[in-house]
């Protein structure tokens, strides 16, 4: 089985070594969710709902529908929700069946995955290596040749964003020629300035867009599955929710899902860890030799190059005998092994990160 994401659960015998030997899981920085664990309110639901695993949940999910269309201001009927963001990659892409799509590169893999098992050509756009920014040279890609743009602000692996002017311009050309725009915003709600860099205020606009979202990594719910997308049209919503199984979402995790929006600080108080902690974080990067490069959300992208006090063929089993885990970007697209992506945990945390970066440095 081909490893395609961090987490150790794909660290079990699908990478050199396995899991260490140490007795315990590694401490974990190749996943990016909260470090703070899911909203109390939420694990409470999870304990009180438990009991009815036995029965089956409202298909169309509306009392989580109606809780976050009060929390985001829009219509629940453009409202759709799944097996986390995940199931409704694949979803959006088996209703749509485009011939033809634009993805960047690098970028999460499912989206090529999904667009390959219905057969689609796919063009690529490669971000500049020189500062990993979209530019608007993506532009000139946006034709009737392709039918779908998957775009992910702020991007995953480099945690950067694309500039607000240029993605207007994206989503106007994409509705002048017919193109569906699905835009993964599941890493948005860790932006310091996250409403400033949301495309939600296009799909009240533009009936080609779809934006993606997750309780899975601003509510630490990636064990529970569930996500949703707003569509810019009821139509396309209607769609979605006819493709794909009858029961997406547990009736457990419909109601954490609830639960967590209720509580209206837990995002207030993962914003102001992660900031804190990710500025710390850059500056040691920095001063231990590695390039930083991006990251905006709760996750810092990096660079082991050469003269860095690092070798990139043995960083990662380096901090892996030490029981930490890292994620290596050299399966993504345009990117190779000397890149890698960590996630921003607690201070104590990151702080065991460090001191392991700092001992296998010049090794």
């Amino acid at each position: 089985m081909e490893v395609r994401h961090g987490g150790v659960g794909y660290l079990r015998g699908g990478l050199p070594g396995g899991l260490p030997e140490s007795g315990g899981p590694p401490l974990d920085f190749s996943v990016n969710v909260s470090p703070i664990g899911p909203p109390p309110a939420a694990v409470a639901a999870v304990r009180r709902r438990a009991a009815d695993g036995g029965k089956y949940p409202d298909p169309f999910c509306r009392e989580h529908r109606d809780a976050l269309a009060s929390c985001l201001g829009l219509d629940a009927d453009r409202i759709v929700c799944g097996n986390g963001a995940g199931d409704l990659i694949y979803r959006i892409v088996y209703r749509k069946s485009p011939r033809g799509a634009l993805v960047t590169a690098p970028a999460f893999s499912d989206y090529e995955k999904a667009l390959r098992e219905v057969s689609c050509n796919m063009v690529y756009h490669e971000i500049s290596k020189n500062d990993f920014l979209l530019d608007e040279q993506i532009l000139s890609k946006i034709n009737r040749s392709v039918q779908i743009v998957f775009l992910c602000n702020p991007n995953n692996p480099t945690g950067l964003t694309i500039d607000r002017n240029l993605l207007e311009l994206i989503v106007r050309k994409c509705n002048a020629h017919g193109v569906t725009l699905v835009i993964d915003e599941c890493f948005n709600e860790f932006l310091d300035e996250a409403g400033t860099h949301s495309a939600l205020p296009f799909a009240y606009e533009f009936q080609n867009v779809i934006i993606l979202r997750a309780f899975t990594k601003i509510y630490a719910m990636a064990g529970l599955r569930l996500g949703y997308c707003v569509t810019g049209s009821v139509k396309d919503a209607d769609a979605i929710v006819e493709t794909g199984q009858a029961w997406p979402v547990s009736v457990i995790a419909q109601s954490a899902g609830i639960a967590a929006l209720q509580d209206k600080d837990y995002i207030k108080n993962v914003r102001a860890l992660i900031g804190e902690e990710r500025t710390r974080m850059k500056y040691e990067f920095e001063r231990l030799g590695v390039e930083v490069l991006g990251g905006e959300a709760n996750f810092i992208f990096f660079r082991i190059g050469p003269g860095s006090g690092f070798d990139k063929k043995t960083f990662f089993d380096s901090l892996l005998r030490r029981n930490i885990l890292i994620r290596c970007c050299g399966n993504y697209r345009s990117l190779d092994d000397s890149y890698y992506r960590s996630a921003v945990l607690t201070h104590d945390e990151n702080t065991l990160l460090l001191q392991a970066m700092s001992e296998i440095r010049n090794l």
